[in-house]
């Protein structure tokens, strides 16, 4: 236990071992820090060896961290603050401080110096020469250190051996642990691994699903383009087909009508030609100078009274005019037909027969013939 510090001068409080012990032999020291008693201050715990020169030690306080205790008076030492050194030089800046409670071993083996604290190896140094004494040195008044075993020979090799097996342990526990940590971030690496693969693999069936779905769609789509195409084609069909029928029927209509009139057009001339055989003024052989049925028609047409007959049997309000007459069309019974014709023939013989004369269709104002009754007219 300190009981001041180095505060005042270069001596340091220090603690020595009586027992001198060669650099070649085997040794083991076990040492408990009780207290630290600053932060400020380093504790040293290590070995002091003889001088090269005389065979002596240092005196008895003199600071390890000094330039004679490299050559001169060698000192071999594990520091607080985490550094191995050798007089003022540091060998190693381990990182590993220490404090109360942390139990401190020192293993002379091989002229090497092996530190450890709490069982785990902190470093060596190399090259220790002559005999070595242990000793510690307390810079803060109250610092204290318990000596806990001190052994040489085959206590010393026995302790030598067991902190060598349980660094063996440790190591091969590190590695297991090195390993089991390896194999831990291996599975989580095939697990991270086999997470985004399925991850992926349900990117790609959705990209697939949503694939076929666009298909299908564009193929219900393309179907129904289809189909509405197929229903035009087939409803213009369908049209092509009605306006055909339609054309067909209206022909048809038309034929029949024309056949009809026809018809209607021989049983007229049938029966005035029976009427004109029953009174004996008709004659089997066309006479050149009879009237055409066109002709007979514009003669009705320019024939006033007929005109104003016609208009009273369409319900005519007033008399037509040039225009709305050119569109009628005036059936008339036999006996008017024949009567009509006869006068237009005489017309025409009279006007071959004298020249100066007018021609039927100069008369402006025609007779109405004696024998012929109000015709039925038609548009």
């Amino acid at each position: 236990t300190a009981l001041r510090g180095a505060e005042g001068g270069m001596f340091v409080p220090t603690g020595r071992g009586a027992l001198e012990v060669a650099s070649t032999e085997k040794a083991s020291w076990h040492f408990k820090v009780m207290d630290k008693a600053s932060n400020n201050g380093c504790i040293f715990i290590g070995v002091e060896a003889t001088s090269v020169k005389d065979g002596q030690l240092m005196f008895l306080g003199q600071d390890w961290f000094h330039s004679t205790c490299i050559d001169e008076y060698p000192a071999y030492y594990y520091s607080s603050d985490g550094d191995l050194c050798w007089g003022n030089q540091v060998v190693r800046s381990t990182g590993c401080t220490y404090g109360n409670g942390d139990v401190i071993n020192i293993q002379l083996h091989d002229s090497s110096l092996t530190f450890t604290k709490n069982n785990d190896p902190v470093g060596n140094i190399e090259n220790i020469k002559g005999f070595v004494r242990i000793g510690v040195q307390l810079h803060r008044p109250g610092d204290k250190i318990l000596l806990l075993k001190e052994l040489t020979g085959a206590g010393a090799v026995k302790d030598i051996r067991g902190r060598e097996e349980y660094e063996v342990r440790t190591k091969q526990k590190k590695a297991e642990e090195e390993r089991r940590v390896a194999a831990n971030k291996q599975q989580a690496l095939e697990e991270e691994q086999a997470r985004l693969a399925f991850l992926e693999e349900q990117q790609r069936q959705k990209e697939e699903e949503e694939t076929r779905a666009k298909e299908m769609e564009e193929e219900r789509l393309r179907r129904e383009e289809e189909v509405l195409a197929l229903e035009a084609i087939e409803e213009e069909k369908r049209r092509v087909k009605i306006e055909e029928e339609r054309l067909r029927l209206l022909e048809i209509k038309r034929a029949r009508e024309k056949e009809a009139e026809a018809a209607r057009k021989a049983a007229a001339q049938e029966q005035i030609q029976k009427i004109a055989r029953s009174r004996g003024g008709y004659t089997e052989t066309q006479d050149p100078d009879a009237p055409t049925e066109k002709e007979i028609q514009a003669y009705i047409r320019g024939c006033l009274p007929l005109r104003y007959a016609s208009a009273r049997q369409m319900g005519m309000t007033k008399l037509p005019g040039v225009t709305e007459t050119a569109a009628m069309r005036l059936t008339l019974t036999p006996q008017q037909h024949h009567a009509i014709k006869e006068h237009l023939t005489n017309l025409k013989r009279r006007a071959k027969a004298s020249p100066g004369e007018s021609s039927p269709q100069e008369s402006t104002k025609p007779t109405k013939p004696q024998s012929a009754t109000t015709p039925k007219a038609a548009q």
